[in-house]
């Protein structure tokens, strides 16, 4: 049987099936315990959590949730094991040469869904646990899904099986599936095309689906400025995730800096608060660039977060800051968080380069 999670992430599920057993007797055995343990004798250990979304799995169509109870399990287990600090702390103290003999971990959530607030945040205030909140400007109270969003309300509740899209492809909706499939490969395309393009390509892909999106969906799954205040001045932070989430390497220098500073002018006209730390748009090395970090600089950000998955240390680029991505299960928490994944992914990557060299 093909588990919840396998269907909305059908290409992480055959890992998950490959991985799983190694994890889970690895975390048995005590070793991810004691390798954890260990790496604090080996220089700093600075790991950089993400999450997107926290709570229920209430809608179908949305990125796949950490469930509360799991976030809660964590967020627990990270407390006993690391120095939680807020990022814009953490990126101060390296700015002034500290290194760490204990293992820092951060929390940070992407996007600005709403259930950071209803779900995130009870748990975050009840441990006493600092956060940062990465919020895509150009939505809060306008009532506009994402457009990766979008593109999921449309697929999930279209009565057509197939279609096809102009320059992008045909996809199949014949089944659960192949829904989730054909949402994760549609999302997939859209990110690397311009974001007229993308708006086109949105428009006639609701015209060939006959679904028109209410006008104030997003104001159910997006927070609202007063949502966010509240958080600010309870031990949340906040930080840029531009305007409309583009990928700043397939825009323009002018409208890159446009959605770097006018998100950050966003939230700080709104919190009364300095916004410094920042977040690359999907986040890949191939989406920052030299050009992209000096307006990020220049804008007075302090860091920048990647989706690159690596475990930090004080000689990291605060503009080039790996995270570790939200976990399937809370034995792949522990790993992730120990460093072992890190480290082996790096081992695996050195082995690759070394055999192209070699070939």
């Amino acid at each position: 049987m093909v588990s919840k999670t396998d269907m909305k992430t059908p290409y992480i599920s055959i890992k998950q099936k490959i991985a799983n057993p190694f994890i889970n007797v690895t975390s048995r055995l005590g070793f991810l315990d004691a390798y954890s343990s260990l790496k604090k004798y080996f220089g700093s250990q600075i790991v950089i959590l993400t999450y997107h979304r926290i709570g229920p799995d209430n809608n179908p169509w949305l990125l796949s949730p950490t469930s509360t109870s799991d976030f809660e399990k964590q967020i627990i287990y990270l407390k006993k094991t690391h120095k939680i600090m807020p990022l814009n702390k953490l990126a101060e103290s390296l700015q002034e040469g500290k290194s760490f003999n204990e293992k820092i971990a951060v929390v940070t959530i992407d996007d600005g869904y709403k259930d950071s607030y209803l779900y995130a945040f009870p748990i975050l205030k009840k441990y006493k646990i600092p956060a940062t909140i990465f919020l895509i400007t150009g939505h809060i109270n306008k009532g506009d899904l994402f457009w990766f969003d979008k593109i999921r309300y449309i697929l999930w509740n279209t009565k057509i099986k197939k279609f096809k899209l102009d320059d992008v492809g045909e996809f199949l909706l014949d089944s659960t599936d192949n829904k989730l499939k054909s949402m994760y490969l549609l999302v997939e395309k859209l990110k690397k095309i311009p974001n007229e393009n993308k708006n086109s390509s949105l428009k006639e892909l609701g015209d060939i689906c006959d679904i028109n999106i209410p006008s104030d969906l997003g104001r159910d799954f997006i927070l609202s400025w007063d949502e966010i205040i509240e958080m600010s001045e309870n031990g949340i932070n906040f930080g840029a995730h531009t305007v409309t989430h583009p990928i700043l390497t397939r825009v323009s220098l002018d409208r890159a800096r446009f959605e770097i500073f006018q998100s950050k002018k966003h939230i700080e006209n709104r919190i009364n608060q300095n916004v410094n730390t920042f977040c690359y748009p999907n986040g890949t090395i191939e989406d920052f660039n030299n050009e992209i970090i000096e307006i990020i600089k220049n804008s007075g950000f302090s860091c920048a977060v990647t989706t690159v998955p690596m475990i930090n240390s004080s000689k990291t680029d605060l503009y080039k800051l790996g995270r570790m991505f939200d976990p399937w299960s809370f034995d792949s928490f522990k790993l992730i968080t120990s460093g072992l994944y890190s480290d082996a992914t790096n081992i695996l990557n050195r082995i690759r380069r070394l055999n192209v060299k070699l070939s």
